[in-house]
């Protein structure tokens, strides 16, 4: 995972934070113990993580409004297929915390339907299927 010029990343545990920065020490440790508390979920689904990234961007609309939007990019990386959850093509929340639940929501979403991981998904050769 390369780092653009001007980036500053966080890393801890194959967890890489860009752009919090732009968050204030509050939301930052409350983010932060939100990503490490569902890393471990999302690590029981897919057994080989190599890392997550997650992106922070903060979007001002007006130059006057001191009130910032906040878009989240989730990249999971692991060994079969990298997964990428973005939350630029749905409206920005006005919470960092609000919106990386959502991102991670959207994760569990892309990895149920990637590597079929929901319990309610029944394989054809599975006993007790027809």
């Amino acid at each position: 995972m390369a780092e653009k010029e001007g980036e500053k990343s966080v890393i801890k545990n194959n967890v890489s934070f860009v752009g919090l920065d732009e968050l204030t020490p509050g939301q930052q440790e409350k983010v932060k113990q939100i990503i490490y508390e569902h890393f471990v979920e999302l690590e029981r689904e897919i057994k080989h993580i190599r890392g997550l990234k997650v992106t922070f961007k903060a979007h001002n609309k007006k130059e006057g409004n001191p009130r910032k939007k906040y878009s989240v990019t989730l990249f999971l990386d692991t060994l079969t297929k990298p997964i990428t959850v973005n939350h630029i093509y749905r409206e920005a929340q006005w919470d960092p915390v609000t919106c990386t639940h959502l991102a991670i929501d959207k994760a569990r979403e892309e990895i149920m339907h990637k590597f079929k991981t929901n319990t309610d998904y029944r394989k054809p050769y599975q006993k007790g299927v027809l």
